[in-house]
């Protein structure tokens, strides 16, 4: 069994050097990648490049807190996966 398994990760600077080589490695374990960058064409173009039924991507800056949290919103949704919020 792979080691990451049905698990999501989220990659942020996923269109840089680092992002792409962490997403390829992690879908060779079986997760499912959410890419986040601020630049749309090259996460097309990263999507394209990799097994686009196990990657989504979002684009946006995460020194932005409404961007983080789409990101996270967007892979909520995309793989219907639940997170749990702090009790304030």
């Amino acid at each position: 069994m792979p080691l990451l398994d049905d698990k999501v990760c989220v990659i942020t600077g996923g269109c840089g050097s680092v992002g792409l080589a962490a997403a390829r490695r992690f879908l060779a374990e079986g997760a499912r990648v959410m890419l986040v960058d601020r630049d749309t064409d090259r996460l097309a173009a990263a999507r394209a490049g990799l097994d686009a039924d196990r990657v989504e991507t979002f684009a946006g800056d995460v020194a932005d807190p409404t961007a983080v949290r789409g990101s996270i919103e967007a892979t909520t949704a995309r793989w219907r996966i639940m997170t749990r919020r702090p009790s304030t």
